[in-house]
């Protein structure tokens, strides 16, 4: 394995910086089997593990909530609860085996696509249903400390960034968070 930069990596003084493709292989097919009958293990499959996936993470999230209901826990927190059960902090060291269905880098990576593209949805929809009348109506308190509760975090980090960037060594300076505080 040789240490020289591959064809296409970009030179930052002397710090080399590759960008890497995270990819799967098909599994010699399909993103769906064939079936239990016919053979095929249907979890081995892109489809079938994300509609496994998404099932239950539904089921168990319903199921928190049905029975937190009555305590007027929000669905929002049951999600967040049924998130944590499942997780490798939980599940992985309960039950090994069965977290090693939602352990694969695959249904990670399906479960972190759908949920970005979930939570793009969301946000869309509140921004949809918003009415910017009532921003007028609350008054210039209200959108005061709104604007001042957002801009002034954004602020701080520009500024320790901004104060930092000298004593940054040279390594960190390629990772993400420390690209983005420094392209302000």
């Amino acid at each position: 394995m040789s240490l020289d930069a591959p064809p296409g990596a970009h030179l930052h003084g002397e710090l080399t910086v590759n960008k890497s493709l995270f990819c799967f292989p098909p599994n010699n097919s399909a993103a769906t089997s064939s079936g239990v009958f016919a053979g095929d293990d249907p979890l081995k499959f892109y489809f079938p593990l994300l509609l496994y996936h998404v099932c239950t993470v539904f089921a168990l999230s319903r199921a928190i909530h049905a029975m937190l209901r009555r305590a007027n826990v929000p669905l929002v927190i049951s999600q967040i609860l049924a998130g944590a059960l499942l997780g490798p902090s939980f599940l992985g060291k309960v039950l090994p085996h069965a977290g090693e269905l939602f352990a694969t880098p695959e249904g990670w990576v399906q479960i972190n696509t759908v949920g970005g593209y979930a939570f793009m949805l969301q946000i869309f929809v509140v921004g949809f249903k918003t009415d910017l009348g009532m921003i007028v109506k609350s008054g210039k308190k209200a959108v005061a400390i709104a604007f001042f509760g957002t801009a002034a975090p954004h602020l701080t980090m520009f500024a320790a960034g901004a104060a930092l960037k000298a004593r940054v060594p040279a390594a960190w300076k390629a990772t993400f968070m420390l690209t983005n505080l420094n392209s302000w």
